[in-house]
């Protein structure tokens, strides 16, 4: 027989464990006599006050019983729930960490009693008892304490076994959804070997939450509290810490997507825009069905993503269509919008290939447009410069494409650039009908005066469109007397 190592300090684990939640010790124990089923049919939970500052709390099933009555005492032992992914035990922790708690403990089972006293040790005797198992104990709880305990384990989700709390018996509930998933879970692949990461395919239940809040369930058990509108019961085990009241934001990410593809035709317009949405869109495992509906619901069936080809931005604006800035959704979830959701860009439906252009010659009233578009985007952080073209295509008189001297970064959307477009496309039919009618006012990204040809093509149409945090209330009036030609409608 091999020799223990180890001595396990009771009042160690207790300074651990005594300012966990109550219901999540209790827990443990419901969680044991749920995994006796099918051979236990049922779990009764008595919740007693002691005095205003004691409860007494009783666990009572109809299983078969400690198969090892040293586990009643015995903290990491091997045991086969290790290698069942469809059993929650794996740590073999749960009735200890609540007798190290309690004031006083019985655990009663087939043959055997085991009492742990409150000065400490433990005396086990033989008993009459042929079936179940009770474990009874008295805890440092008080009166508002019992009340929560009964509010968190009416919370539960009974299954294959029943659940009673004092005489109540907590309903089953039928799911609004259930999806095959593959998750990860973890299982032992025989005695004496590590329990190791795996993937499988479990069900899941999508259910209408109890109360104000949402949770991801194991098996049944509340395990962690989401931001999801809906409970999620997973029918195999999770892979979580010791203390089972957390899982990794990568599981967290996948449970989101699978509630996503599940729930997408039932959800309200205005769930789509919620975080855990955004979360789940970016998901490998998102579907084409949900990536579709969550593009409808959020920006309607007329919608485009913005373009570095300004004209086409413009043109789907003039459309109808709603123009999405980059900042609106992370690079993933555009990825994904437009390889699964059917989002494209504004070039892509409202491009055109480069214009043919003809220089303009220049004239007084061209120049004093020009100085004032300088002075504009100065005043705005911008770094403009304006040639004139003729384009026989022209569809704006004048057309505002400035880059702003700032890291990419912390740029904002095209509010700046719009705004000075505006102003400009108005001066624009003057200055642009001084000579030829067809010719177009192009401010430009470039601080040399050289202009590159205009369209889809242009390195330069592809950088522009951008703004700073700060949104002026109106044009700025140009700074000198030759600048001094405001345009009018």
């Amino acid at each position: 027989m091999t020799k223990e190592r180890f001595t396990v300090s009771a009042a160690g684990l207790r300074e651990l464990h005594a300012d966990r939640e109550p219901w999540m010790l209790v827990k443990e124990l419901v969680q044991n006599a749920w995994d006796e089923a099918p051979e236990a049919t049922r779990c009764d939970v008595s919740i007693e006050l002691v005095d205003d500052r004691r409860l007494k709390v009783t666990v009572t099933d109809d299983g078969p019983g400690f198969a090892e009555i040293e586990h009643a005492w015995t903290l990491m032992a091997s045991t086969p729930k290790r290698a069942d992914p469809k059993k929650r035990g794996r740590f073999n922790l749960g009735e200890k960490e609540i007798v190290a708690v309690a004031e006083s403990a019985a655990i009663e089972t087939v043959g055997t009693t085991v009492f742990f006293p409150p000065d400490g040790g433990r005396e086990t005797t033989p008993n009459t008892c042929t079936r179940g198992t009770r474990v009874t104990v008295v805890m440092p709880w008080g009166r508002e304490a019992a009340a929560e305990l009964i509010a968190r384990l009416g919370r539960f989700r009974p299954t294959d076994c029943d659940l009673t709390i004092n005489g109540t018996e907590v309903p089953r509930r039928t799911p609004l959804s259930t999806r095959t998933a593959t998750l990860r879970t973890l299982i032992q692949h025989g005695p004496g070997k590590p329990m190791t990461d795996s993937r499988r395919k479990t069900m899941v239940d999508v259910l209408e939450r109890v109360g104000d809040e949402a949770w991801i369930y194991e098996l049944g058990i509340p395990i962690q509290k989401t931001t999801l509108p809906y409970d999620i019961d997973v029918h195999q085990k999770v892979p979580m810490p010791p203390n089972r009241n957390t899982v990794s934001p990568g599981y967290l990410q996948d449970v989101m997507t699978e509630v996503l593809n599940a729930m997408h035709e039932r959800m309200a317009p205005e769930a789509f825009s919620e975080a855990w949405v955004r979360s789940a869109i970016e998901d490998d495992r998102i579907e084409d069905k949900a990536v579709a509906t969550v593009r409808k619901n959020r920006y309607g069936e007329k919608a485009v993503t913005w373009s570095s080809d300004t004209d086409a931005n413009m043109r789907a604006a003039e459309a109808g269509y709603q123009v999405i800035h980059p900042k609106a959704m992370s690079a993933k979830e555009r990825q994904v919008m437009a390889a699964k959701g059917g989002l494209r860009s504004a070039e892509k439906l409202f491009g055109r290939p480069a214009e043919k252009q003809t220089p303009v010659t220049s004239n007084e009233i061209r120049d004093a447009f020009a100085r004032w578009v300088v002075s504009a985007g100065r005043h705005l952080g911008m770094k403009p410069s304006v040639r004139y073209v003729s384009a026989a295509d022209a569809t704006f008189m004048a057309q505002c494409c400035a880059v702003l001297d700032e890291p990419a970064e912390t740029r904002d959307d095209d509010q700046h650039t719009l705004l000075l477009g505006r102003v400009a496309r108005q001066a624009g039919r003057r200055a642009a009908g001084a000579g030829d009618p067809r010719a177009r006012a192009r401010p430009g990204g470039h601080t040399d005066g050289a202009w590159p040809p205009v369209g889809r093509g242009s390195d330069a149409d592809r950088s522009t469109a951008r703004r700073r945090d700060r949104s002026p209330e109106a044009p700025v009036r140009p700074e000198s007397a030759a600048d001094d030609w405001t345009p009018r409608d």
